[in-house]
């Protein structure tokens, strides 16, 4: 135990002959309760714990001890907080973000939801407006080499100017406006590639815009209509040049 000069504990801990085994705590200058967290024979091990002056959780990370890496390491849930209230939650493995991945409002509705593999955006991302209704759909792929060497045993080489993994948008997203559909889209690797439509946000559902793409250029019949519901315009583009 760790007693500061105004007599107050700032710090306590268990030991387990020299090294730290247990739990230790932090307080601030108001004994309250700062940090909070776990050691098995001097390493961090389970859950570790921050507060705010009031006393409030603010963040609370899961770690594990990994002989290999011979460190603890963030490995589990990431819980961040805002006055107590849930605001984030993202699954981690070995300290890159790996799994489900959830944040919310100050007042816990869900904004956004997915998946992280190796820190990136990866498969279903949906996000909502304030009111938790539906703002956009999406989908992600990973794209570019997993490791900056190629070949095989000692043949293998650097390669110079290597493009680097990215999650890009891959798939059919759908976009909304309180919830309303008014947008959807076709991608390849990044890339606008198929069907775009758009829709008129009220009335309705009614279609404003449909265009076909080819990598990322319209490429294709398009058509655009009145809130009516009557065609305006149709025609014919091949790489951006009407037809």
């Amino acid at each position: 135990t760790l007693i500061n000069s105004q007599e107050i504990v700032v710090e306590t801990y268990q030991v387990k002959g020299e090294k730290k085994h247990g739990t230790r705590k932090l307080f601030n200058n108001q004994g309250k309760i700062s940090q909070e967290e776990k050691y098995k024979n001097g390493f961090l091990t389970g859950t570790k714990k921050f507060y705010d002056a009031a006393g409030n959780i603010q963040l609370s990370e899961d770690y594990n001890y990994f002989p290999k890496e011979e460190r603890s390491l963030l490995h589990g849930k990431q819980k961040k907080y805002s006055n107590g209230v849930l605001i984030s939650e993202i699954t981690y493995k070995k300290n890159n973000k790996e799994g489900a991945f959830k944040t919310y409002s100050p007042k816990g509705q869900l904004t956004e939801k997915g998946t992280y593999q190796e820190n990136l955006k990866v498969g279903k991302y949906t996000t909502y407006d304030h009111e938790g209704k539906l703002n956009r759909k999406e989908n992600y792929i990973v794209i570019g080499p997993k490791n900056k060497d190629e070949g095989v045993g000692n043949e293998k080489k650097e390669i110079i100017n290597q493009p680097t993994r990215r999650s890009v948008l891959h798939g059919k997203c759908m976009y909304y406006t309180q919830g309303k559909l008014t947008k959807s889209v076709h991608y390849k690797e990044g890339v606008i590639d198929g069907l775009l439509t758009e829709y008129y946000f009220q009335p309705t559902h009614v279609l404003r815009l449909k265009e076909e793409y080819k990598d990322g250029k319209r490429h294709g019949k398009y058509e655009r209509y009145r809130s009516n519901g009557n065609l305006e315009q149709k025609g014919v583009f091949y790489q951006e040049i009407e037809v």
